[in-house]
């Protein structure tokens, strides 16, 4: 195996030119797919945190006025949702719904400086900006602390905080919402970078001690689990018309009682749509790769019909047709593995580059071109691809070869 090395590594030496030509084809080809792949998926990552939040199935039931008298009700009758709903939808759906959230809202005067301006200010708990698509920015969310004292801190939106405090920075900045000071501890932005909003963030317990006098919910916010396709997620949707139908005493067909919408479907659109772009990716890059594989075949074909004289005096001078069949694949595959790990590293240093340059200058949370990096395995198993092809590139004329008569052989007639 040794000296068969080097007798490739001599044989290499001795034919730059088409050598570079061969390894080029190889090294190209890995590198414009780990490319085409990279950039795919920083534009497929940047979709996908611009339009999916941090859970997939949201479902958001709000109440409105009933269509039919039914059930002691009159038409145009308000339905109410209460904090005892919440706790009891946990109850009756536990393998489905991992978490609910009420919501309080209502529009206040905000005053800062000379400043005022109406906005609406939302009561929440927990987690809840992930399910309106939203991160913290600066600063922190609100935390259960802050909900279990009923403190007057809150979150503002990013097109908030530019309106209040122009460039300066809005966290541990104080504002008054009517006559009440509030401290912000938190500045929120949208995961897809066209957020107008201006509109605050507080703990749902503030807001309703401030500005409600009962516990009447604007909304209620349902984190699903367990629902993989549209039948499933419609059917459950329907059992939570049913339920407050039966809790609220409205008919079950009254649509305007209670509405019930769903990302599901707009999640389900944007994975189809994700996976499709996957797929094309993939196409052109196993295409690119395809192309890099006819290079080295032709130039295999022509590596051996230059070296025609070469292998004849090696058969001569008695060397076996298997012999030099093995010499021919394992200069292809010496080839193959060195320009394509060449391929990869550029390849791969090109998309570590790019991920660095669209952290730094768009941020962690950026929806254009996110993480713009290939698996491992992807280009592991591109490299094995490439090294089958060269043996097979290299097989096919090298089995001709070796049928050449010897004399045509020396004469270097192939």
């Amino acid at each position: 195996m040794i000296e068969m090395l080097s007798e490739v590594l001599s044989s290499m030496g001795h034919n730059k030119t088409r050598i570079l030509l061969t390894g080029f084809s190889v090294g190209w080809g890995i590198f414009l797919l780990i490319v085409m792949l990279g950039s795919g998926n920083g534009i497929i990552n940047g979709i996908e945190n611009g339009f999916i939040g941090t859970d997939n199935n949201i479902i958001t039931v709000a109440p409105g006025k009933t269509m039919y008298a039914a059930g002691g009700r009159q038409v145009g009758s308000k339905v109410d949702f209460y904090f005892s709903d919440c706790k009891e939808l946990q109850r009756r759906f536990p393998d489905v719904i991992r978490k609910t959230m009420p919501e309080m809202d209502t529009t206040v005067q905000v005053n800062c400086g000379n400043d005022h301006i109406n906005v609406p200010i939302f009561g929440y708990e927990t987690d809840y900006l992930g399910l309106r698509s939203r991160y913290v920015s600066d600063g922190r969310d609100i935390s259960q602390l802050d909900i279990n004292e009923g403190r007057k801190v809150c979150v503002v939106t990013a097109p908030l905080a530019k309106r209040l405090f122009h460039d300066a920075d809005a966290v541990g900045q104080r504002i008054k919402v009517y006559n009440n000071s509030f401290l912000i501890v938190g500045v929120a932005k949208s995961y897809s970078g066209n957020d107008e909003e201006k509109s605050l963030y507080a703990p749902i317990t503030t807001v309703k001690n401030l500005f409600f006098r009962n516990d009447k919910l604007a909304s209620i916010s349902i984190v699903a689990d367990n629902l993989d396709t549209e039948e499933a997620n419609e059917k459950f949707m329907q059992s939570i018309r049913l339920f407050f139908a039966e809790s609220k005493g409205f008919s079950p067909k009254d649509e305007k009682a209670v509405k019930v919408n769903s990302s599901f479907e707009f999640f389900l659109q944007i994975r189809n749509v994700m996976n499709a772009l996957r797929i094309f990716i993939w196409i052109i890059g196993l295409a690119t790769l395809c192309i890099g594989v006819v290079g080295i075949s032709n130039i295999m074909l022509i590596s051996v019909k230059e070296r025609i004289k070469e292998l004849g005096v090696r058969k001569a001078m008695g060397a076996s047709s298997g012999e030099i069949i093995r010499l021919v694949l394992f200069e292809s595959v010496v080839i193959t593995v060195i320009f394509g790990y060449i391929g990869m590293l550029i390849g791969v240093g090109l998309t570590q580059l790019l991920k660095g340059v669209t952290d730094s200058v768009l941020g962690v949370n950026n929806t254009i071109f996110c993480n713009p990096t290939v698996n491992l395995s992807v280009v592991l198993i591109a490299n094995a691809i490439m090294v089958v092809c060269g043996l097979i590139a290299g097989y096919i004329p090298a089995k001709k070869a070796t049928t050449v008569k010897l004399v045509d052989a020396l004469a270097g007639i192939s």
